[in-house]
């Protein structure tokens, strides 16, 4: 997990929270919120709010995505949900997250 959080850090992300299922990171300049899941994959998950085209994406929901938005899944309360993306390792993670992530304009 310590090379996931350097590929946020050297992408301008700050953790702004942790859990001991996941962890929070803010983008400097755009405030985007990702999501790492402590899962056996490296697993981000997404804002809603901040992606674009999902039709082919299925969401998850969880308790600790809980800066994103919430709707109903199988029960009857609303749970935070996003879309996760799943990597083979850091160095994956780290170029998708250069090349996918908006950058704050300047």
């Amino acid at each position: 997990m310590r090379e996931c959080r350097q590929a946020f850090f050297k992408q301008d992300f700050v953790m702004s929270y942790e859990t001991t299922k996941s962890m929070e990171f803010e983008k400097r300049g755009t405030g985007e919120v990702i999501y790492l899941l402590m899962n056996k994959a490296i697993t981000i998950v997404r804002d809603p709010d901040w992606v674009e085209d999902t039709a082919d994406w299925q969401p998850v929901h969880n308790t600790s995505l809980r800066r994103f938005r919430k709707k109903t899944n199988q029960g009857q309360t609303p749970i935070s949900y996003g879309y996760p993306v799943t990597f083979n390792s850091a160095e994956e993670l780290s170029t998708y997250l250069e090349k996918e992530i908006h950058q704050p304009v300047r």
